[in-house]
């Protein structure tokens, strides 16, 4: 189910209203909340987040497009603990001789 709908009037304002709203609903710390859902909704922000970005370095407005690559940023950065978390609960699920594989995917997801 995608969470969040662009259209050419969207802008990086709109799209975080949009996340905001999602994670008051979805967040691992409200009722019916889950790791699993707001790992999506992130992934899909972040997705929605970089279609912006292109759409406007399409249109020449790179210091738009700028803007917009730094709040993509920001968000990574500021969602960190959120992926470290769902990694560490689903290490406490997954056999040991998996662990390194998934200390592989982490590194992918922090180094983005």
């Amino acid at each position: 189910m995608p969470y969040f709908k662009l259209t050419d009037q969207t802008t990086p304002a709109d799209l975080r209203k949009q996340w905001i709203k999602l994670c008051k609903r979805y967040h691992p710390d409200m009722e019916g909340g889950s790791h699993s859902i707001q790992l999506q909704i992130n992934n899909e922000y972040e997705e929605a987040l970089k279609e912006l970005a292109a759409r406007e370095k399409q249109k020449g407005d790179i210091s738009l497009h700028n803007q917009i690559m730094q709040q993509l940023e920001n968000h990574v950065l500021r969602n960190m603990d959120l992926y470290k978390g769902i990694f560490n609960e689903i290490k406490t699920k997954v056999p040991v001789q998996y662990h390194g594989l998934m200390d592989e995917f982490l590194k992918i997801i922090i180094n983005k």
